[in-house]
């Protein structure tokens, strides 16, 4: 993730069976043993998301194109 956006994003690990995070916990529905994936105040993933997926959404989150699929046209231009 560091290499793909840099400064651009930041990374938040919260341990949700910590007291300090009660209330994201009841804000974002996250059980203590489900890892809960937030972008930009809003859960959009629970459990492990498919590495690909998870970059898409920051992408379109950041307005960024999509790199997957400028990949591709890029290689089946040439």
């Amino acid at each position: 993730m560091k290499e793909r956006y840099g400064e651009r994003l930041d990374v938040s690990v919260v341990n949700p069976r910590n007291i300090m995070a009660f209330w994201d916990n009841i804000r974002y529905g996250v059980r203590p043993s489900v890892p809960v994936w937030v972008l930009d105040r809003k859960k959009v993933y629970e459990g492990l998301p498919d590495l690909a997926h998870l970059q898409s959404l920051i992408d379109e989150k950041m307005g960024l194109p999509d790199r997957a699929s400028s990949t591709i046209s890029a290689a089946s231009s040439r």
